[in-house]
Order: structure tokens, then sequence, then C-alpha cells
């Protein structure tokens, strides 16, 4: 969506013009400015945050994060309803250490509706055999209730707020 942010804003115009509700889903890392006219006619931003720290982060999305998380900070600023999603990826994302970093993260955001864990799902497999590339998670499978119970109260107690499944 960003990165045809004119287009976008005529589009979210439009529906607001309509009456149309408008959410998206991002990943935050664009620069603010590129996005905030977008931002302010949106209804609702979904928001990945798949690692706090930043090394990890670079190690396993092959870019930094701190760009993310200002632009987390400064989007709360603007008074928009929010969620924050990590998507749990078993040795990745999927431990106790980084869901609570995030959720200690999300605790002082005024606008926050929930913060919301997505258990792993193995889809995304087709993708890699697409691109003729080799998977480095063939192997992983989804979590197990008892686990994503766990990661679940860890949230809750770092962040002092409700935390979803998905």
């Amino acid at each position: 969506m960003f990165c045809q942010a004119g287009f976008a804003l005529e589009l979210v115009e439009a529906c607001a013009a309509a009456a149309v509700p408008v959410a998206v889903e991002t990943n935050l890392d664009w620069e603010f400015e590129h996005m905030e006219p977008v931002f302010r006619r949106l209804d609702l931003v979904m928001f990945d945050l798949k690692l706090l720290d930043p090394a990890a982060h670079r190690q396993f999305t092959g870019a930094g994060n701190t760009r993310i998380l200002d632009n987390a900070r400064r989007l709360d600023e603007l008074g928009i309803p929010l969620i924050a999603r990590t998507p749990l990826i078993p040795g990745m994302t999927a431990t106790r250490e980084n869901v609570s970093g995030i959720a200690g993260f999300l605790r002082e955001f005024r606008n926050l509706r929930y913060y919301e864990l997505l258990n792993f799902n193995p889809l995304g497999a087709s993708k890699y055999r697409a691109l003729g590339r080799p998977n480095p998670l063939k192997s992983a499978r989804p979590l197990e209730p008892a686990a994503l119970a766990e990661l679940r109260a860890a949230a809750e107690n770092a962040s002092g707020r409700e935390v979803r499944l998905g």
C-alpha cells in the first residue's frame, strides 16, 4: 500500500467520503512522513512487531527495526485505533523473552486495542517452492495449545493488556 501512497490516499479518502471504514495491515517499515497522510484517514491500523531485539531482527529479517519501533510510537500519538501482532515462528519469534519484550514495549500505548499472537502457519512453504528457494522453516510446526497459553500469559503479564491468539 505505501509503495503507492498517493493512490492509497485517494482510495482511502474515497472510502471515507462513502462512509466505508478502512483498515490497513503494515510492517511500518517506511518513512513516517510517507505514511502519515494515509494513517490520518484510517479507522484502524494493524501492524507487525516480529522481534524487539535489534540484532535478532536483523538476523532473521535482514533489516533493522529502529524505524519500525519509532513508527509504532509515532503512530500511537495520532490517536488511531491500533492492533499489534506478532507472528510466532518457532526458533525465531516464539520465545517468552521476545513476546514479553514486545508486550512491555506496547504497555504505554494509549490507542492499542489489543496485542495479537499469531500461531505459525506452514502454508508459506509453497512460496519458497515457487521462488525456487530453500525453505528454512520446512520442519517448523504450529505451536501446541500449552505453548500458546504460556506465551499469551507472558504477554499479558508484561503488558497489562488483552492478548488474543490468532
